[in-house]
């Protein structure tokens, strides 16, 4: 039986760095190959069923610069169908759609995850008005340009006022944690000649700076919201005029 090698990719995953070939009989199923990507790479599917995966044939050449490549390369919520290739369906033959060996240096296959949401606990203040809301995102919606229509739904902005005028600036830092320590032993290094072995402990707060550093791009939001975790704790401050750090 013939079989092929295929070059895939996952969504948002770097072309250069991550893709990966599986190798298939040309008569098996696109189920099949659904399967073996799966097996292939089984901590980043390790929660997701083969069934629930989605496979694009594509054509992208990775050996010089084209618009195909910019578009997997730099373009967080890029739209498969309409601008890299087409879907392929569970039950019909990888033969249909590679008759031979597909060239080399080219990703064939992009791989798309089942839709995934975040939770986004926001905490946002506007000059002395204050909100707390939950934005729920998949991954292609995350935007500023959503988060900033999410944010019309809470505060009054001036009239005249456009999405391109509204400031959104994460807050790092700034709470005092206050830490129990023990300090019995290093108590005891420091001196030697103390016959004394009571450990102590002592409460330290400690400060960190706040700073407000704005968010100039979705890659910037992106990479706050789209973490391990389902949920995720976002403090911000809403302005409509740039006066903040930029990232």
């Amino acid at each position: 039986m013939s079989t092929i090698t295929l070059s895939c990719l996952v969504v948002g995953e770097n072309p250069y760095e991550n893709a990966f070939e599986v190798d298939i009989e040309i008569n098996k199923s696109i189920s099949k190959l659904r399967d073996a990507i799966k097996e292939k790479n089984t901590q980043a599917f390790a929660n997701v069923d083969a069934k629930d995966i989605k496979l694009w044939k594509v054509d992208i050449s990775l050996e010089k610069e084209n618009k195909k490549l910019e578009l997997v390369n730099t373009k967080i919520n890029v739209n498969i169908k309409e601008e890299l290739g087409v879907e392929l369906l569970p039950l019909s033959k990888i033969s249909k759609h590679f008759t031979s060996q597909p060239a080399d240096e080219h990703i064939h296959i992009i791989v798309q995850r089942p839709v995934e949401t975040k939770e986004v606990h926001c905490t946002a203040t506007y000059g002395r008005k204050s909100a707390n809301f939950q934005w729920t995102v998949s991954r292609e919606m995350v935007s500023l340009e959503g988060f900033k229509k999410k944010l019309y739904e809470y505060f009054t902005f001036p009239d005249g006022t456009e999405n391109e005028h509204i400031v959104i600036g994460r807050v790092v830092g700034g709470a005092g944690l206050k830490r129990k320590i023990s300090t019995g032993k290093m108590r005891k290094k420091l001196d030697l000649a103390s016959s004394s072995s009571q450990s102590a402990s002592d409460t330290v707060e400690i400060v960190t700076e706040r700073k407000v550093i704005q968010f100039s791009a979705d890659e910037d939001l992106l990479s706050i919201i789209w973490t391990v975790d389902p949920k995720v704790d976002l403090e911000i401050v809403v302005d409509t005029c740039k006066y903040y750090q930029v990232i």
